[in-house]
């Protein structure tokens, strides 16, 4: 588990909560824009005249495309708008009866969904959001091309009422960005054309990118975070006596790297005083530890916690710290000092920790 410091019962209320509880923020809150496309495969479409079944169409598997836009909840809600293109093309090994030749559907549709993504407080759901839903709008489909006992029907573009339904998957690959995939039903009423009454029914195989706007409100507008509880101060006495201390955390806006004015002051003090403190201790190393909340996924917050150590390390040796002494390590969202569920718990984790030692 994320949070060691938190008791088991609290974790198992908060998760049973979760849905309630939009106090959490995940990669992907807020609002987002989209794209998807995937593989269409239409289903048989039966054409009625008259109140009488004359014939019965068969598609080739084809393929769609489209852009979404929404706002995704921290309790799991996505509403969304999505206008999409499908297309497939008459299978020409089952022939139809009155000689329909060639030829393609299109469908354009608009719809207004509904997605509940489930989202846990850690572990796998933290990252990986499997979602249900559906949506209704309408659907514009047509025949495109259709060749009806040697003539050409002219093509029908009226649109019907729609819906759909479906279920998928999301992964927050960085906290902007989400891959999806999902697979889609697709439905609309009657309509009538050149060659008779039908109706739209496909299935739809979607994978998608998502972009999110959002942020984590209260969480880099304090331009002097309050010390961790684990910034042991040493007395002023220690200075030059021991060469074993902790200073002051650094901490970092939500997915930054780069150092405030407040960290670039505070650290200014560390490097004079370690540089006191190898006038005694010749053999002084430092270290300088990164770390992140739990916001992303966890190879994307190792990576963010090494820049960070390293941006600490830099910063020291340009006020001149001897670079070959200090030693950085990186610990992602591993080691949190205060619980990842409020924002001013996922503030304090974003941080840099400094300390030296004899070797």
């Amino acid at each position: 588990m994320k949070n060691k410091s938190l008791p088991l019962i609290y974790k198992t209320i908060l998760g049973a909560t979760l849905i309630a509880t939009p106090v959490i923020v995940f990669a992907g809150t807020g609002p987002y824009v989209g794209l998807e496309g995937g593989v269409n495969v239409e289903n048989p479409q039966n054409v009625v005249n008259k109140g009488v079944l004359s014939e019965t169409l068969h598609f080739q598997t084809g393929w769609a495309a489209g852009v979404v836009g929404g706002y995704a909840f921290a309790n799991g809600l996505r509403p969304e708008l999505e206008l999409n293109f499908r297309r497939g093309g008459l299978d020409p090994a089952v022939p139809a009866t009155i000689h329909i030749g060639g030829g393609f559907q299109n469908a354009e549709s608009v719809m207004t969904n509904l997605w509940y993504d489930y989202k846990a407080p850690s572990g796998l759901f933290h990252w990986v959001h499997p979602y249900i839903g559906g949506g209704v709008g309408a659907v514009r489909f047509a025949n495109s091309g259709y060749i009806v006992n040697g003539s050409r029907v002219p093509n029908a573009y009226n649109a019907r009422f729609g819906f759909q339904g479906g279920a998928g998957v999301g992964v927050d690959l960085t906290p902007h960005v989400t891959m999806s995939a999902d697979y889609r039903y697709i439905q609309s009423a009657h309509e009538t054309s050149g060659i008779g009454s039908t109706r739209y029914r496909a299935n739809t195989a979607m994978l998608g990118v998502r972009y999110s706007f959002g942020h984590e409100p209260m969480e880099a507008a304090s331009p002097s975070p309050s010390p961790s509880p684990m910034a042991e101060e040493a007395p002023p006495s220690a200075t030059t006596e021991s060469a074993n201390r902790k200073f002051e955390n650094v901490h970092f806006a939500f997915d930054k790297s780069n150092l405030s004015d407040y960290a670039k002051a505070s650290l200014t003090g560390d490097a004079q005083t370690i540089n006191k403190l190898t006038t005694a201790n010749p053999q002084l190393k430092v270290n300088v530890a990164g770390h992140t909340d739990w916001i992303g996924t966890a190879a994307y917050n190792q990576a963010l916690s090494e820049r960070r150590a390293n941006a600490v390390k830099s910063y020291l040796g340009m006020k001149g710290v001897d670079a070959s002494r200090i030693d950085t390590f990186a610990y992602g969202e591993s080691k949190p000092i205060a619980p990842n569920t409020t924002a001013e718990g996922r503030a304090l984790n974003r941080r840099a920790e400094i300390s030296t030692k004899n070797p």
